[in-house]
């Protein structure tokens, strides 16, 4: 698989960008702010969501790079 990878919510609330199968970045939207985690991944629950993320499996659905660089231009 080719990195990086973008994922979102299926509520458009969360944008995701994968760097890797165990290290990702996130989007988030509270209330009116957008919020960046940067996230490095070692405990099995979390890289099951990021398997989940790549597989695209509900909630997470594909996203572009673009739909991601439009979001960190708010910050």
């Amino acid at each position: 698989m080719v990195f990086p990878q973008f994922r979102k919510l299926n509520n458009d609330k969360s944008y995701y960008r994968i760097d890797a199968h165990d290290r990702f970045v996130e989007l988030q939207q509270i209330g009116k702010k957008w919020m960046k985690f940067e996230l490095k991944v070692d405990q099995y629950f979390d890289l099951m969501r990021v398997h989940d993320m790549l597989q695209a499996n509900a909630p997470y659905v594909r996203s572009t790079q673009n739909e991601f660089n439009a979001i960190q231009i708010d910050f």
